[in-house]
């Protein structure tokens, strides 16, 4: 290997090692983890009388209630962090809504709430209640 091309791969080891801590996730300091109340759901508008909460564990592992008419629905899952605001989310089970589903939203953290963006840009919020 050439002079210059030792230098060229060593610049570019270099630049790498400086780019890579700035593509981590944003959440990943334990910030996502407690459990939150849906203020606004993503891409639809709340219903009267019903809530949902979100528990994100430390482990990896998140539960979501849905309270409405009476009827609670608790629904298991993981989730993982990616990168930036990323979280990737697996529905373990639950109705044929959750059941078996994966999606990926940023769900950027900023003190007791939380923005939550959709694939397809629709956006919702949390607010932290634990």
């Amino acid at each position: 290997m050439t002079r210059t091309r030792r230098t060229l791969v060593a610049a570019a080891l270099a630049l790498l090692a400086v780019a890579l801590p700035g593509c981590q996730s944003n959440n990943d300091d334990g910030r996502l983890v407690g459990k939150w109340k849906v203020v606004k759901p993503v891409g639809r508008s709340p219903q009267k009388g019903s809530e949902e909460f979100w528990e994100f564990k430390p482990d990896g592992t998140f539960t979501l209630t849905v309270s409405a008419a009476g009827r609670e629905e608790v629904v298991h899952g993981t989730y993982r962090l990616g990168w930036g605001d990323a979280v990737y989310i697996d529905y373990l089970d639950g109705s044929e809504r959750y059941a078996g589903k994966a999606l990926c939203r940023d769900l950027a953290v900023n003190g007791d709430s939380v923005t939550l963006t959709a694939p397809g840009g629709a956006r919702g919020s949390l607010r932290r209640v634990e």
